[in-house]
């Protein structure tokens, strides 16, 4: 199975800590450093903001200015959890590591910095520190809604269904409106076969989010496990409408429109979708069914062994 890590957990885990400032004026100097906390608050409050605006660069380095002048270990903590996490969020996964580190060195009971990084590590696709992490930021904080979802990324990831389904749902139980949880937890249902029970997930994730893209492209992959193609088109045209060029929505309706028996139109979408995204084992895998259902076994071979190629697992997936 794929690593199952989504942008949209990244842009929301983690941040409820840093937002607000921690215990400033408690805690040692940090060595070197001129204590300066109007300046640190400046700084700080500065790199959030741009960090809201997905503006990675600039909330950086004004987050390292906030660093060179923070008052306390809970400032400096604070401010390495954030730079952190504007450096995942750029795409600089070993730099984000080292900043939740030392996070960590300096607020070892810090709110958010072992939840931040177990999703470091599973953007890395190491799997293994994930768990220890997950499990010591619910330790901290038991309420830590993001830290049960993270874990349940973790047993998603080693197809530890059952054990991921319990941590989503209590993902959920600590807040119902996270849309995450609810699109997470639809996941893991399709993996179980309970696809009737995910489409109800993916629903509540919408009306919490319709902007929502991963859960509409999941729903619309239920709705075409459950047979109901009019519905998986329904979602794929909705994802289209909002970006003609999403690769995932011209696969999910050339998905739809094959279940429909509209099949030239499934060829030319799901040949465009592989265009768009030429990684995408399921979109190599699907036209390759379509091309044995049309009698194209040679080219259904062919992208039978692309899509293997992408994802050693393709084929025990759903």
């Amino acid at each position: 199975m794929r690593l199952v890590v989504s942008v949209l957990v990244l842009a929301a885990l983690g941040v409820g800590g840093y937002f607000l400032l921690r215990h400033l004026g408690v805690g040692d100097d940090r060595p070197g450093s001129r204590p300066d906390e109007r300046q640190f608050r400046v700084e700080f409050s500065r790199g959030i903001d741009a960090f809201n605006r997905r503006e990675f660069t600039p909330a950086e380095e004004a987050l390292t200015a906030a660093l060179r002048v923070a008052p306390t270990d809970a400032a400096v903590a604070d401010a390495y959890n954030a730079r952190g996490m504007s450096r995942l969020l750029a795409g600089r996964i070993d730099a984000a590591l080292a900043d939740f580190n030392e996070s960590i060195a300096y607020g070892p009971d810090h709110p958010d910095a072992f939840n931040n990084r177990a999703i470091a590590y599973l953007q890395r696709r190491d799997l293994d520190p994930v768990l220890r992490d997950a499990d010591r930021q619910i330790q901290i904080d038991p309420g830590h809604k993001n830290a049960y979802n993270t874990r349940g990324l973790y047993h998603l990831n080693r197809q530890d269904y059952p054990r991921a389904e319990a941590d989503f749902r209590l993902a959920i139980e600590k807040d119902r409106n996270s849309v995450l949880a609810w699109n997470n937890l639809g996941l893991t249902l399709i993996y179980l076969g309970q696809v009737a029970d995910a489409v109800d997930a993916f629903d509540q994730g919408l009306r919490l989010d319709s902007d929502y893209r991963n859960a509409r492209g999941n729903r619309s992959r239920a709705h075409a496990l459950n047979k109901d193609f009019d519905a998986s088109l329904a979602d794929a045209e909705e994802m289209l409408r909002r970006d003609p060029n999403d690769a995932w929505g011209v696969h999910r309706r050339g998905v739809a429109r094959a279940g429909l028996n509209d099949l030239a139109a499934a060829l030319a979408d799901l040949d465009r979708a592989i265009a768009l995204d030429e990684k995408s084992a399921f979109a190599y895998r699907d036209r390759s069914r379509l091309h044995a259902r049309m009698g194209k076994q040679d080219l259904a071979d062919a992208d039978a062994k692309k899509a293997s190629e992408l994802d050693p697992g393709i084929d025990k997936e759903p």
